[in-house]
């Protein structure tokens, strides 16, 4: 679980213990309140509380979209995929 001081008092412990995971692996995770139906993301250990679905969603398809690669030259030089193509 997380020692974060950032987090509310009134979160319990799934959301420390998500948050705890996502502070220390490169994880996604997806909190929903037994009390409140709530969903909450735990991303980079960041806690995002209290999220609509349409929110959940947008940050779930930024987080998840694929990243460029760095390919580099023979000289040592740095190109993403889109310099590489030209």
């Amino acid at each position: 679980t997380s020692d974060s001081l950032k987090i509310s008092k009134r979160l319990g412990t799934r959301h420390r213990a998500a948050l705890g995971i996502s502070e220390e692996m490169d994880s996604i995770s997806i909190i929903v309140s037994e009390e409140t139906g709530r969903v909450s993301l735990a991303i980079g250990g960041e806690l995002y509380y209290n999220m609509t679905i349409d929110e959940v969603k947008m940050r779930l398809l930024d987080e998840l979209k694929p990243k460029s690669t760095l390919i580099y030259e023979e000289e040592g030089e740095e190109l993403d995929e889109e310099e590489e193509k030209e």
